[in-house]
């Protein structure tokens, strides 16, 4: 929120909240040096009037073998030299029986929700959904067919209609369950609400229900507001270039949606008039929704999801959602110049 410049901390630790809230404004910039600190470590507090237990623990410490802490590293560390690859997945005979009669899995997708996905002019899927489709792709060994919409709401009514077999990324929510199931989350991120850039940072958004907001139709966010929020007056808007205009003309006081788009959208737009002011307690889980009536595609999908690994996450995440900073230098002749004129008037 722009309240501090940057944040000192353990990087496996940041890595994965940057990872897990989709901080695209975020990235690790080096190793934090300081001389007083250099034996940093943590450590186990044991209270001063147990000595004996203080040198059990430190045996226990120190029976640890190498390979028992590489071990928990490769688990719960993020390693970018780690190259676990799942080429094919352990499929049962009836679900290869079923994916070898069956025609191409028809996908619906977001045609405009970069970062996440949308589909360029040449009619191309793009995106960090895309990249993970490459990967389900390969790995479940089927063609996945992407079918053309020009809106999220057109490509719901596709799933509803039965015109395409999947949705790349979506939410579960009570309506969607009456044709789709759902997968496990494969991808989370914040909600944040946009404002002017003069409104004071909003901690709760019950601090600002009596004001109008604008969210996506369609969009599983404004079905999750209504029931956390029953009193909050939601605008619902075509996609986010029409929320960012509804709140630049006063027409919304805000615009609530996920964190990695608006800042997207912000950066491309260029509408410095806007900041993000405040996040919503809702956080938003993508799932790959599976029409009904098919549960044997639902399982194959859910093997596709529990087949990337870290390392996958982490190449598609340093991909789309590090920001790239120029480095621009101070014009000091130019400051000079401006001064003396100043300082002879």
């Amino acid at each position: 929120f722009g309240k501090a410049d940057a944040i000192i901390g353990k990087a496996s630790i940041i890595q994965n909240l940057i990872i897990e809230n989709g901080f695209s404004n975020i990235i690790p910039t080096g190793p934090a040096k300081f001389k007083k600190f250099e034996d940093y470590y943590d450590r186990i507090g044991i209270r001063q009037d147990w000595p004996i237990l203080k040198n059990i623990i430190e045996k226990a410490m120190n029976s640890v073998t190498f390979e028992e802490k590489q071990n928990l590293k490769k688990k719960w560390v993020l390693n970018l030299n780690l190259r676990k690859k799942v080429s094919i997945l352990k499929l049962t005979y009836k679900e290869k029986e079923y994916l070898n009669s069956r025609d191409p899995i028809k996908m619906g997708v977001d045609p405009n929700w970069m970062p996440y996905e949308a589909i360029d002019t040449n009619g191309k899927h793009i995106g960090i959904v895309a990249d993970y489709f490459k990967i389900f792709q390969e790995r479940i060994g089927k063609k996945i067919e992407m079918v053309p919409t020009t809106s999220w709401n057109q490509t719901i009514e596709f799933g509803e209609k039965r015109k395409c077999d999947i949705f790349s990324a979506a939410s579960e929510t009570p309506e969607r369950l009456k044709y789709m199931n759902f997968t496990t989350a494969y991808i989370s991120f914040p909600t944040v609400i946009v404002t002017k850039s003069k409104v004071k940072f909003i901690g709760d958004i019950r601090q600002v229900q009596d004001k109008k907001f604008a969210a996506i139709k369609d969009y599983a966010i404004l079905e999750l507001l209504h029931n956390k929020y029953p009193n909050l007056n939601i605008v619902p808007v075509n996609d986010i270039n029409d929320g960012f205009q509804a709140v630049n003309s006063g027409e919304v006081f805000g615009y609530i949606g996920a964190l990695p788009p608006i800042s997207y959208q912000i950066q491309k737009s260029g509408m410095l008039n806007l900041k993000i002011a405040g996040k919503v307690e809702t956080n938003f889980f993508l799932s790959i929704g599976v029409r009904n009536d098919d549960p044997i595609l639902l399982g194959i999908m859910q093997k596709a999801i529990d087949s990337i690994t870290d390392v996958d996450r982490q190449k598609i995440n340093n991909k789309w959602l590090s920001v790239n900073y120029e480095n621009s230098k101070f014009d000091y002749s130019l400051f000079w110049k401006i001064l003396a004129v100043i300082v002879l008037i």
